[in-house]
């Protein structure tokens, strides 16, 4: 079997968790989506009649944050980490794939059983895929290679500690060799048309306090948090069908070409 994991924030992220939803694989699996009680800042947030009821055959899991309290780490960090490990399956057997993604990072549908495979040969793997920050195509390289896709046999072979979406997260810096090239984009801190309070806002919503106020003063000059200049590119037939297909809605989000 095959298990997706990933976390659903905030109702601003409505065109993603369509997009996902879209790119979801045709072949047997269980989506399994991971909410939260609170933003990742803390302040309390409804969790029923979310559009999470929309996506066919989603295993949808509460997770109650509103009382973590952040042991050696901010309370934000522990709110995440809380949530992105509700999305590991109950049972893995060995022969079972577990893909993590978070919400912006995007797997197009035919790359799931390529995915699958590599995962089943090599036990554990990273996906590196484009990345883009502030509008779909505003892009900063092809070096993203946060989300992991693992076996139960892999796991199984693991300490317990270590069984754990947030600590396998951190894994994939321990094994550079098994990273798996995928068509996939992270498209993150999006902006709809150039409304840079939404950003102002998003980031007051989730960013770690330290780094609070970063991308509203960066995005708005082309650049990234670390003051990498983006390049825009067109968005062309390596962008994901539910995109391509639904243009109209994803025109607030793509950047014209300077000048």
């Amino acid at each position: 079997m095959l298990y997706i994991g990933m976390m659903w924030w905030h109702e601003d992220e409505l065109p993603l968790l369509q997009l996902r939803a879209h790119e979801r694989p045709q072949i047997e699996h269980v989506l399994r989506i991971a909410q939260a009680t609170t933003t990742f800042r803390g302040s309390p947030r409804e969790v029923s009649g979310t559009p999470l009821v929309e996506i066919p055959d989603a295993d949808v899991v509460t997770v109650d944050t509103s009382q973590v309290v952040g042991a050696g780490e901010p309370k934000c960090a522990a709110r995440r980490r809380l949530q992105r490990n509700a999305t590991f399956p109950d049972k893995l057997y060995p022969d079972d794939v577990f893909i993590f993604t978070d919400l912006d990072e995007v797997v197009h549908r035919e790359d799931w059983t390529g995915i699958v495979a590599a995962a089943r040969r090599q036990g554990f793997i990273r996906l590196r895929m484009r990345n883009y920050a502030g509008k779909i195509n505003q892009y900063l390289g092809n070096k993203w290679a946060a989300p992991f896709a693992v076996t139960g046999k892999f796991v199984r072979t693991l300490p317990k500690a270590q069984r754990a979406v947030d600590a396998l997260r951190r894994r994939r810096g321990r094994l550079r060799g098994r990273v798996y090239p995928v068509q996939g984009q992270h498209f993150s801190w999006l902006v709809p048309d150039d409304d840079w309070s939404f950003v102002e806002q998003k980031d007051a919503n989730n960013s770690h306090p330290k780094l609070s106020g970063r991308w509203p003063r960066m995005l708005p000059n082309g650049q990234s948090g670390k003051g990498v200049a983006f390049k825009v590119v067109p968005v062309d037939d390596t962008y994901p069908s539910g995109i391509l297909e639904n243009l109209d809605t994803w025109r607030p989000y793509i950047a014209c070409p300077s000048s």
